[in-house]
């Protein structure tokens, strides 16, 4: 089995299932820093009997994600909150679409890189 490192456990990804493996790694890679996640697909989650919500949640010390993550979650139609597992970003779908999830996380991918990108433009002409 595949795995992606997060900073309290790690997320297993069934051999034949689909995964969130790249975008925990892009965010990670970008400086927002996951915690723990669940894609909300079901190959994913064959152990369960329902998938969880799609959710990922943030390093709260990464200034990054501290003031930004609301902007990139509503960027990608996501749901920035502190819940029971630390700031982060869950979907709320009106029924479980698989594709729309996977949408919805590349979405997520690509706000935050769009973000990431704009603050790196406006940081270069800025002296201290």
């Amino acid at each position: 089995m595949d795995s992606v490192k997060n900073f309290e456990g790690t997320f297993e990804q069934p051999e034949s299932g689909h995964s969130i493996n790249d975008i925990i790694s892009g965010l990670n890679d970008l400086g927002l820093l996951t915690l723990t996640s669940c894609s909300g697909i079901e190959l994913d989650n064959v152990e369960n009997e329902d998938p969880w919500i799609p959710f990922v949640t943030m390093d709260v010390e990464t200034p990054i994600a501290f003031y930004h993550l609301f902007t990139i979650a509503d960027m990608a139609g996501w749901n920035a909150k502190y819940g029971m597992h630390g700031l982060g970003v869950e979907l709320r779908l009106s029924e479980s679409n698989e594709d729309e999830i996977r949408i919805r996380w590349d979405l997520l991918l690509d706000s935050a890189k769009m973000v990431i990108e704009r603050i790196q433009i406006l940081g270069k002409g800025r002296t201290l």
